[in-house]
């Protein structure tokens, strides 16, 4: 959510839950873990007399020793979020932007004292950004709730207001700065059409002297200790000096995208970026043009699969790469970065792939060194197509006026294999098997089984119907075990249902305790692993056995994969990292033991 250098850029503060980290930025090593509060922290100071300052949606101010992490003091009912905080030129005075009532907070930081409340009248929204002016005379707060917006300018001798002018914000959130000199006020905002407005205004009247429209959103720009101002703008550090270009450094990550937020150390060496829709930081040195850390995702890793061979992870994240990783050491062995439209990417069974258009068909690129395979008739990328667990096998369901049918196409070689007609009370191909010859198709029921669906499983290359199951509309359907004997379903994202496909009455039952979004099978079929919306792994048997619950991750797991030989399982989400797990973590831990050291992470 935010971060602050220390005075002696040594140091870094970031928040991004009820917790404030302090980071040795030399070595990456957590050096402080800052707790107090039990709502999300927003806003962060690290004041130069090694204080650290941190607001919270629970409406709270608190005070720490930056040294040794003591709270020194905590100012509650301030409203009913804390969403921004600033610090004066002098560095005696503190403000803290509320929600509710909107305003702001001013506190006397040689007194440790409130000296008084200022609420913002007819405001649109809450003080998103309090922004001093170079001098210290002045302060602009940006309001904002997403549309509309407004900015006020206040005199900081009385706080009382000079003018306010209303604003655009559509979409993207707005940004307001000072030019160095204090005489007038740069705000980015977004305007109809969702246009990137980037508008100039004198900062003793408050009137818009100037308008340009961007291509590009960029950011806010920052006062480095040389005298120049530095910014993002497409995907790179632009340094002038006035209005003339110094310098420009091509950004190592996809992190200079419109949308992240930077932060300058005080000695100009470190730039830091932050987004909110992402668990993970970005240091750049700007000496170096070192990307710290290294080799790692930056966003949340959404798709993963062991190699054939086992002895390496593929991982997908929304960073916009893909990567190879060596299972052992955790070291990256390459990396793919992708177009910003990477939704087609797939990284399943070994492989990594993206579906792109071609000649009026389809393309299977290969990506890290995998082979492009053209498919010999036409397919498309939408929510209809199946494909098998591994994606070596895909499926379509087909229509010409009156006549439906479902085609198989092996994605390995791109040539068709097998056609299935679909009766009218046939509804969708939910599942392929690895082989591309089982399928399961769902059908209407008649009534009185308005609430249900009938699963059939049907040979797809002998065109035979081979078992069904009646389930209620509520579940979802998953997969077909990699040995073609159990489908998976889920019930209200909390229970697992494993059928068996020969035996439909048979039934296993998993609960877990957790919203569950990720589910996989050994290649044997006779395990399960399950990952939910607070960050736990857990491995069943195919009995419904819980043989081990694994701790690591710090958000939910979008993602699972079992190496070929089940000797690994591969964990990942929304904190941008990938645990690996070996067999011993669920074979030598009973169900009521949590597991928290993974052999290696990327």
């Amino acid at each position: 959510m935010a971060q602050a250098f220390s005075a002696d850029s040594r140091r870094l503060v970031t928040v991004g839950d009820s917790t404030a980290r302090v980071w040795n930025l030399e070595d990456g090593r957590e050096l402080l873990s800052l707790r107090g509060d039990s709502e999300r922290i927003n806003a962060v100071l690290y004041l130069p007399d090694e204080r650290i300052v941190t607001g919270s949606d629970g409406g709270t101010v608190r005070l720490w020793d930056a040294r040794g992490g003591a709270e020194l003091r905590c100012w509650g009912g301030l409203g009913t979020a804390v969403r921004s905080l600033a610090l004066s030129p002098d560095r005696r005075t503190m403000l803290a932007g509320t929600q509710h009532p909107t305003g702001f907070v001013v506190f006397d930081l040689e007194r440790g004292e409130e000296v008084r409340r200022v609420e913002l009248e007819g405001s649109p929204g809450s003080a998103e950004c309090l922004v001093f002016s170079p001098d210290g005379g002045g302060l602009v707060v940006l309001e904002n709730s997403n549309e509309p917006m407004r900015l006020s300018m206040f005199d900081t001798a009385d706080w009382r207001p000079r003018w306010s002018v209303p604003g655009d914000a559509e979409c993207s959130p707005p940004w307001v700065c000072f030019t160095s000199d204090g005489a007038f006020i740069r705000c980015k905002q977004t305007g109809p059409g969702l246009r990137s407005i980037l508008r100039t205004y004198d900062a003793r009247t408050g009137e818009c002297v100037g308008e340009v429209e961007r291509r590009s959103s960029g950011s806010a720009s920052q006062l480095l200790p040389d005298g120049r101002q530095v910014r993002i703008l497409n995907r790179r550090l632009l340094f002038t000096r006035g209005e003339a270009l110094d310098e420009w450094v091509e950004l190592p990550s996809s992190y200079g995208c419109a949308g992240w937020r930077f932060a300058i150390s005080p000695d100009g060496r470190w730039a830091s970026f932050a987004k909110r829709e992402s668990w993970a930081l970005l240091l750049v040195d700007l000496q170096t043009r070192r990307e710290v850390p290294g080799p790692a995702h930056r966003n949340a890793v959404e798709q993963l699969t062991f190699s054939s061979d086992g002895r390496h992870l593929l991982t997908a994240s929304a960073d916009g790469t893909v990567r190879v990783w060596d299972r052992d050491s955790g070291r990256e062995v390459r990396r793919e970065s992708l177009p910003l439209d990477w939704t087609h990417v797939h990284v399943r069974g070994g492989r990594a792939f993206m579906l792109l258009p071609q000649n009026g068909g389809m393309r299977l690129s290969g990506l890290l060194g995998g082979v492009d395979v053209e498919l010999e008739e036409r397919c498309s990328n939408d929510s209809s197509t199946v494909w098998s667990d591994d994606m070596g096998m895909l499926a379509e369901k087909e229509s010409w006026y009156e006549h439906r049918w479902i085609r198989v196409v092996d994605a390995r070689t791109g040539r068709p294999l097998w056609r299935k007609d679909l009766a009218p009370e046939d509804l969708a191909l939910c599942a392929l098997s690895r082989l591309g010859r089982l399928g399961i198709i769902s059908r209407r029921c008649p009534p009185p089984g308005d609430n249900t669906v009938e699963l059939r499983l049907v040979d797809l290359e002998k065109d035979e119907w081979l078992s069904s199951v009646h389930v209620s509309k509520g579940n979802r359907f998953l997969a077909i075990t990699p040995d073609d004997k159990w489908v998976v379903l889920q019930r209200e994202y909390k229970t697992l249902l494993l059928v068996e496909l020969e035996s439909p009455n048979r039934q296993v039952r998993l609960d877990v305790p957790d919203f569950t979004f990720a589910v996989t099978c050994s290649r044997d079929g006779l395990l399960v692993a399950t990952g939910d919306v607070a960050g736990r792994v857990r491995v069943w048997s195919r009995e419904g056995t819980l043989l081990a619950t694994l701790e690591g991750h710090a958000h939910s797991v979008s993602a699972l994969a079992f190496s070929e030989d089940g000797a690994f399982l591969a964990s990942s989400g929304g904190d941008t990292v990938a645990l690996i797990w070996p067999r011993s973590a669920w074979t030598q831990s009973s169900a009521d033991s949590e597991v928290t050291m993974p052999s290696a992470s990327a």
